[in-house]
């Protein structure tokens, strides 16, 4: 690293391009040769697809004939796949009738063995050195016959592999070439205008001379040093001329005080000691006040009140506009981004000039690096030397406004949250209403096309509505979780394919990825959810392409900062960011990103939920989320969920596989909501159940003192009135009756009554809205259960 600093510029500026040349033409070519590696599989996967699909409808009715159990067939099926003898690329084939049993086989070379050539899944797989494609075969009217199993070599996918590197490798020498030209002419013009300044610089130096000034020759960067290099012997130059003036009024004060001394030598001699006491207290004073300047946590600086140039500074004023320890004496306060407004500095200037000190002013200043902060102002007048100067503090708060505001956001989604969970609780119900009678009266009247297709409709949107609050649940954490412990590098991995086909091809897609266990505690879909509605959101923001990268970490908080991570507690947590290159965002989307319903996009285009959806589900995770964005600089989203412990989770029992068949036995429904209520008791009554209603729990426990020896099995809703929740009743009837079989119901999730309630062993839940199918489904599992 030495030697590379001690080398010329113009050397340095060589290295530099070709560097820089040759990692993007390393990049291009490498993304370049991936894309076709993986277009060439596509279209080759295609390819044999295609002949498969058509070679299995040749095969149809001899087949089909096989399987009915006429035989007698197989000659045919041999001679349809000789027809593969004319692609060379096509190693052995096989049919198999729908029980598995090989009907015919098929080799180009007689040495091939077909003794490994098995029934496979309908699709194409890539194996080491081979290809398999599986197609089913179907008879005339389209019933499943058999499967056709074809096996490819990769000769003609590797040769044009090969072509393509000896390209693209040929591509990057001839590009390496070019810019070597490039860059030795690209370096002699920068070079010679810095060995220019150089040179002025030396001879300033030398000859103590700042009226000399550097020869501008552009308009770059380097003519823009030229600039600064001129002002700042400019500024070297007021200053020279300020000591120098310092320096002649105190030579004149000490003529003018030898000759007041000359004068009155005797009653200098009587006030002597009265002036070394004045002398001493004013020293004490001074250097009271220096050690309170320097040491103030408060930003304080002097400045001329003529000139504006800033005289001496404190660190905390050093570090709050600079960021760092470096100091700006010598600069004037519009320099240094002080008073960046030239009305606020002329009416502060104005002030000090008639004696009236500024208080506690609300106003702005600029940090070197352009950074726009919020401080308070306190300006005072004293003289230095006899010449007016401006003591001026900055308390700053941006940092502290900062905090609070996102102190405030966890609040405010909080109250937001719940009203969405008690809106999508009532619809909720509302949709369990409309989807249960559109499905039992769609069964009703299949014979009729036109209400047929109506109620079909109404029932789409019903599941649209009813996706709408699942959202709206999700964002006020109160969806149904079912978590448990699983590695997120893993979950990552397996998703990033489903993810790349929803970016698009525009999207680049990269992972970085922290070796090691990054184990959480969490549900995978909805992992999956968030990484989705961020990864889309990205997307949008990037309509003309650009890079997504998600990066996990590991980080753990001690006594963490709360400017950084005013969410953060101690412990160990799990990072995930994911960062995008689009278009950023300012500070007023920034502020309402994760708002319900908040949306730039144009209608029809979002529903301003993706965002408040995620928030929601990290939240549930016991987690939250950071977010950093700044226009044209594009965004990074930061998920910091808990690190877990190796264990396993349960989750809710399945019940789609079991048939809605009925049955005879007495089920009790505990349902506040009456129009649900009955709902449930209809579909249950047709089924062939006895129903025992109740709207609450108390009314519930006086039915069950009548009729509860009855009772097969209690159907609850978790939230009801009347100071009872679903999970107390089900605890009293199980008290009553141990091994009592319960299934829960709600339109919140089973949140509001426990987050512990999902790990129980005997937890069964039906979230609403749901269908008549549904409710018998779960119903018939849970009676016909052992436990």
């Amino acid at each position: 690293m030495r030697r590379l600093l001690d080398i010329s510029l113009t050397r340095k500026l060589v290295y530099l391009i070709l560097l820089v040349v040759v990692v993007v033409l390393a990049i291009v070519v490498g993304a370049t040769l991936a894309r076709d590696a993986v277009t060439s599989r596509q279209q080759m996967s295609s390819d044999l697809a295609a002949r498969a699909e058509l070679i299995s409808k040749t095969l149809s009715v001899p087949v089909a004939v096989n399987s009915s159990g006429f035989g007698g067939y197989e000659k045919e099926v041999g001679e349809v796949l000789n027809f593969l003898h004319s692609d060379k690329h096509i190693k052995a084939a096989a049919v198999f009738l729908a029980d598995g049993r090989r009907l015919q086989t098929y080799t180009r070379d007689a040495n091939v063995s077909t003794a490994n050539l098995t029934w496979r899944a309908r699709g194409v797989e890539f194996l080491e050195d081979e290809a398999w494609v599986s197609t089913p075969i179907r008879s005339g009217n389209g019933d499943y016959v058999g499967t056709l199993v074809m096996v490819s070599d990769l000769t003609a996918l590797q040769e044009r592999l090969k072509e393509d590197v000896s390209i693209a490798v040929t591509v990057l020498l001839l590009s390496i070439l070019i810019a070597v030209v490039m860059s030795a002419s690209l370096q002699r013009l920068i070079s010679r205008p810095i060995l220019e300044l150089a040179e002025t610089a030396d001879t300033v130096a030398t000859q103590k001379n700042y009226s000399i000034r550097a020869t501008k020759r552009s308009k770059d960067e380097i003519g823009h040093l030229v600039d600064r290099f001129n002002e700042m012997l400019s500024q070297i130059a007021v200053r020279e001329e300020a000591l120098r003036k310092s320096s002649e009024e105190l030579e004149r004060r000490v003529i003018e005080r030898t000759a007041e001394l000359s004068r009155a030598n005797s009653a200098l001699s009587q006030e002597n000691a009265e002036r070394r006491r004045v002398e001493e207290g004013l020293r004490q004073s001074e250097a009271r006040f220096a050690l309170t300047f320097k040491a103030s946590p408060l930003a304080m600086c002097i400045a001329s009140l003529d000139s504006g140039v800033i005289l001496d500074t404190n660190g905390a004023f050093d570090r709050t506009v600079t960021g760092n320890a470096s100091s700006v004496q010598g600069r004037t306060l519009a320099e240094a981004g002080i008073f960046p407004g030239l009305a606020e500095y002329r009416h502060a200037i104005r002030n000090l000039r008639e004696d009236r000190p500024v208080h506690d002013y609300d106003g702005k200043f600029r940090t070197t690096d352009g950074t726009e902060r919020t401080g308070l102002f306190s300006i005072a007048r004293i003289n230095l030397e006899q010449s007016p100067a401006a003591l001026i503090i900055i308390n700053d708060l941006t940092d502290r406004q900062s905090i609070e505001a996102q102190l405030r956001q966890p609040q405010k989604m909080e109250g937001i949250g719940q009203l969405a969970a008690g809106v999508a609780h009532d619809y909720n119900n509302i949709l369990t209403i409309i989807t249960g009678y559109v499905d039992m009266m769609s069964n009703s009247h299949k014979n009729d096309p036109l209400l047929t297709a109506s109620l079909a409709q109404v029932s789409a949107a019903a599941g649209r509505a009813a996706s709408l609050t699942r959202q709206l649940l999700a964002f006020s954490r109160r969806q149904v979780m079912q978590p448990r412990v699983v590695e997120l590098n893993e979950v990552l991995t397996n998703f990033v394919k489903m993810l790349a086909r929803v970016l698009g091809e525009h999207i680049t897609l990269k992972l970085r990825l922290m070796p090691g266990h990054l184990q959480v505690r969490a549900d995978i879909g909805m992992i999956e959810q968030v990484v989705t509605n961020l990864a889309v959101n990205a997307r949008d923001a990037m309509p003309s392409g650009g890079n997504l990268t998600l990066t996990t970490e590991v980080v753990e908080f001690h006594e963490y900062s709360p400017r950084e991570h005013p969410q953060a507690r101690p412990g160990r947590f799990v990072r995930l960011r994911v960062t995008d290159t689009g278009c950023g965002m300012d500070a007023a989307t920034l502020a309402r990103v994760f708002e319900p319903f908040f949306t730039t996009k144009p209608v029809g285009k979002g529903t301003g939920l993706g965002l408040a959806t995620a928030y929601g589900i990290v939240q549930q995770h016991q987690g939250w989320i950071e977010v950093q964005s700044q226009p044209g600089q594009g965004t990074e989203f930061s998920i910091f969920i808990p690190e877990a412990e190796d264990e396993q989770a349960r989750g809710n029992t399945e019940y789609f596989t079991v048939p809605p068949r009925g049955g005879t036995e007495t089920i009790l429904v505990v349902e506040d909501e009456e129009p649900v209520r009955h709902l449930a008791r209809v579909v249950l009554e047709r089924a062939g159940y006895q129903v025992i209603e109740a709207g609450d729990g108390p009314e519930a426990l006086k039915v069950w003192e009548e009729k509860g020896r009855s009772v097969n099995l209690v159907v609850t809703d978790l939230v009801m009135p009347n100071g009872m929740t679903g999970r107390q009743l089900a605890t009293k009837l199980k008290t009553l009756r141990p091994g009592l079989k319960v299934i829960y119901t709600s339109g919140y999730s089973i949140e509001v009554a426990g987050r512990d309630l999902a790990n129980e062993p005997d937890f069964h839940f039906l979230p609403k809205p749901y269908i008549p199918a549904a409710l018998l489904r779960i119903v018939r599992t849970r009676l016909d259960a052992t436990n």
